[in-house]
């Protein structure tokens, strides 16, 4: 066997559960709202949730206890967080973009004017200012202390 710096994993059971996991949890979401049966949703969730929990054990002890984890290894570990939030940037970018794009130049399907006919547009120094501050003195309080 070839000597090199990165970490072969073994076969996990870890991804093919997650992923039925993940659909059995989506079903429960139809289930839900159309049949009001909670109890399969919070059932599908808390499976999904241990999954979760399972899968971040077993990396976690090839890290700390195997010492699998090498220097490369954990900077493609960081790379791919890294990557993951900047993926969730774009993804906010993209909503705020399709947002002024639609209140900017309202298209004619909408009567060409914003907000649409039959939209009941709500004054933004009320509750959403409320809102936000108390957003940003939760980030500040926990900041602080």
């Amino acid at each position: 066997m070839v000597y090199h710096s990165y970490h072969m994993v073994e076969n996990s059971p870890w991804p093919i559960i997650s992923s039925f996991g993940a659909f059995t949890f989506m079903v429960s979401i139809v289930c839900m709202l159309h049949l009001n049966n909670f109890f399969f949703f919070f059932f599908s969730f808390f499976l999904l949730i241990l999954n979760f929990y399972l899968w971040w054990r077993d990396v976690i002890r090839e890290s700390l206890m195997e010492g699998m984890h090498t220097f490369i290894v954990k900077q493609g570990l960081k790379m791919g967080m890294i990557l993951f939030i900047i993926s969730e940037i774009f993804f906010f970018i993209s909503l705020f973009w399709a947002y002024f794009h639609s209140m900017l130049s309202p298209s004619i399907e909408i009567g060409m004017m914003w907000p649409p006919k039959g939209i009941i547009f709500f004054n933004p120094y009320e509750i959403p200012l409320l809102n936000t501050m108390v957003l940003l003195m939760s980030g500040f309080t926990i900041t602080w202390s």
